[in-house]
């Protein structure tokens, strides 16, 4: 019996984790699923990039990225734009018949760059404070923070002996006007 409580307690834990977090002022995220009609729009000014962003589904223990070649993908159940905490967006650095992808140059923005978003209408600002090369395996850079950040990722150093990426490449940005983020570390 004590088993089965520890279990349904961890199962609780578990669930609240992968949750949303909440809208600044309480309530719940916005509900409106990102398809076609309700996508929103990622701009990098220094990279000359504007491309929608589409919902990345949570597909067992990793989001869905194989539907996206052009586009990137905006992590379920991490912050939506205007939400204090992180919004998460992933993109492809190279797509399947090896071309570049939307995210290929993401290791040349630098601190202070600009990033927006165009969500629900609504233009957010973000300003780059930090770059940083990670194990595919930290998961510290898609954790929420208690601020307005938003997070780029990619895959990064492709190993033809694994036949996998070894690296993830990120990009750490905080809204205009927000709490200033600490320092994303790498390895």
């Amino acid at each position: 019996m004590r088993r089965l409580w520890l279990l349904t307690g961890l199962l609780i834990v578990g669930l609240a984790a992968a949750q949303p977090v909440m809208a600044q002022g309480g309530g719940p995220p916005p509900r409106v699923p990102i398809t076609e009609d309700t996508y929103f729009q990622l701009k990098i000014p220094a990279l000359a990039l504007d491309i929608p962003v589409f919902e990345a589904w949570m597909n067992r223990r990793t989001w869905e990225f194989r539907v996206l070649t052009e586009e990137a993908g905006h992590l379920q159940y991490t912050a939506y734009p205007g939400m204090r905490g992180n919004v998460v967006i992933g993109g492809h650095y190279e797509l399947a018949d090896f071309a570049p992808g939307p995210f290929h140059e993401l290791d040349q923005l630098k601190r202070g760059d600009t990033i927006e978003i165009v969500y629900l209408g609504q233009t957010y600002r973000y300003q780059v404070v930090a770059t940083a090369l990670v194990s595919p395996r930290d998961l510290r850079v898609i954790q929420p923070t208690p601020y307005e950040a938003l997070t780029l990722l990619t895959c990064y150093d492709y190993s033809p002996q694994a036949e996998t990426y070894t690296q993830r490449y990120v990009v750490r940005a905080v809204r205009f006007g927000a709490t200033p983020a600490p320092a994303v570390s790498g390895n």
